[in-house]
């Protein structure tokens, strides 16, 4: 008894353990080599089981690509990152001035950058990753 519960846990863990697409391609198979009289809710089985795995394969495709995304473009994020927080120290400091100094169409310059800088520190933190990163920055210039 003991033995037929270990024959079928190793044949369950060689079937999960078969890729996602070897899995497709054995139930395309499957469904190729159906008799033409046979039960329709076998067919039926075997194309939700066909749709079901391909859902998956695109999912993992996905999230492949965000990983891969996600550390390809880490370095670029970082750097927009440390500009974007140099240029709202400076903003926030070129503020303090124009406030001491009671210049207000400065004091509205200034807001308005942090206004902008703020939204381009968002795009930093939440930029997709299934998507190319566009840097804010070429050649040291802000786009």
């Amino acid at each position: 008894n003991g033995a037929v519960t270990t024959q079928s846990t190793s044949s369950q863990t060689k079937m999960g353990s078969r890729s996602l697409r070897n899995q497709l391609r054995g139930q395309h198979r499957l469904l190729s080599k159906l008799p033409q009289n046979a039960d329709p809710s076998v067919k039926l089985r075997l194309e939700q089981s066909i749709k079901e795995l391909e859902t998956r394969i695109k999912q993992n495709q996905k999230c492949e690509k965000e990983k891969k995304n996600a550390t390809k473009y880490r370095m670029m994020k970082f750097f927009d990152r440390q500009r974007l927080t140099r240029m709202e120290r400076k903003a926030r400091d070129a503020l303090k001035r124009a406030k001491a100094a009671n210049d207000t169409a400065k004091t509205k310059q200034c807001m308005a950058e942090l206004r902008q800088i703020g939204i381009d520190e968002e795009y930093v933190a939440y930029f997709p990753n299934e998507f190319k990163y566009v840097s804010l920055f070429v050649d040291g210039r802000r786009v």
